[in-house]
């Protein structure tokens, strides 16, 4: 970053695809959180609220991932 642009991320992918004890299949999670327990994602309007801050972007990427 810079005086006028912040980098702000905290990484998110998936949930792995797998198998319950039943035999039956589920598919995988997008975009979530897995074990990040002492972080949560900030609402951009509670950012720009406590701070002096404006967002020029807050998105999730498609398919930047792959399929959960």
């Amino acid at each position: 970053g810079n005086k006028k642009y912040q980098y702000y991320e905290t990484i998110c992918s998936g949930s792995p695809a797998g198998r319950m004890n039943s035999g039956r299949g589920f598919a995988g999670t997008s975009g979530v959180h897995t074990h990040m327990t002492n972080s949560r994602l900030t609402d951009p309007e509670v950012l720009e609220l406590r701070f002096p801050v404006v967002l020029e972007d807050f998105h999730i990427r498609e398919n930047s991932g792959g399929k959960g």
